[in-house]
């Protein structure tokens, strides 16, 4: 029972927790703003994997991340969304040597922006969150 409520009280942490990777590129694992959507409706961005190994993340499709946004404020980094349904997700594999372009729904102007992908084992057990550099749109 108390490695029950420990296993419990770890995963509340990490869940609640989305600082565990820096900014920094994650070896040859890495996340780059693209550019802005001439309509501002999403910012484009790159996830990369320019290493050997593959990488695994939870996503709804292959090129299809779940993300999250952080939104630089007084007293550092504050989870701005989004906001995801389980249903439909599936761990998905970037490969070595290949990369994908995703869409970002950031909202507000004038703000530093960055996302990050959750990245897990090939179990499909969490491992650490991957974040962009901060960018301002």
């Amino acid at each position: 029972m108390k490695k029950l409520l420990f296993a419990s009280f770890l995963l509340l942490v990490i869940a609640c927790d989305r600082s565990l990777v820096g900014p920094e590129p994650l070896g040859p694992v890495f996340i780059k703003f693209i550019e802005r959507a001439k309509d501002d409706s999403h910012a484009i961005f790159t996830f990369s994997n320019t290493g050997e190994s593959p990488v695994y993340f939870m996503g709804y499709a292959p090129q299809i991340p779940i993300y999250f946004a952080q939104a630089k404020g007084d007293t550092g980094w504050v989870d701005r969304g989004p906001c995801w349904c389980g249903t439909g997700l599936q761990l998905q594999t970037l490969t070595p040597q290949s990369s994908f372009t995703f869409k970002a729904f950031l909202n507000g102007d004038d703000q530093v922006w960055r996302v990050g992908i959750w990245l897990y084992t090939k179990d499909g057990e969490y491992d650490a969150i991957l974040w962009s550099p901060g960018v301002k749109l």
